[in-house]
Order: C-alpha cells, then sequence, then structure tokens
C-alpha cells in the first residue's frame, strides 16, 4: 500500500480554472522513537481545458499552486 494519494485541485488564475493533479503524502506524527515528517506534496500535471501548460507557467505560480493546495488540507 503506498502512502501517496493521488488527488486533484481546482485553482483559478485571473478566472482561468486549472486543473491540478497530484500526489499527497500525509503527515506522520512524532513518537517517542521516530521523528515524525511533514506533509508532501508532488504536482503531476497542470492542465486547462485538457491542455497540457505547466511549461508555459512560471515557478511563481508554481509554487502559489503547491500552497493553496496544503492550505486546502489543513
Amino acid at each position: 500500500m503506498s502512502i501517496w494519494n493521488e488527488e486533484a485541485f481546482t485553482y483559478k488564475v485571473d478566472d482561468i480554472e486549472l486543473d491540478v493533479h497530484y500526489e499527497y503524502a500525509h503527515a506522520e506524527p512524532q513518537t517517542w522513537d521516530y521523528c515524525g515528517s511533514p506533509a508532501e506534496i508532488s504536482i503531476t500535471s497542470i492542465t486547462h481545458c485538457g491542455v497540457f501548460i505547466w511549461d508555459i507557467l512560471s515557478q511563481d505560480t508554481i509554487d502559489h499552486i503547491q500552497e493553496a493546495i496544503i492550505e486546502s488540507k489543513e
């Protein structure tokens, strides 16, 4: 069984909806013998109307998308 879950998220940029597919691993709590681990997100694709647009997005936009996903999980 994988710790990664495949999920989807809709992100709006200037009234344009982007479909973001990503893998998410939940945080693991700290115990007395394990330091724990933070939640992790790995974006696997970003599309608009079925067109793959990852290559035309700035790294800042991709970072904002990832931050929005993290905030939605909290």
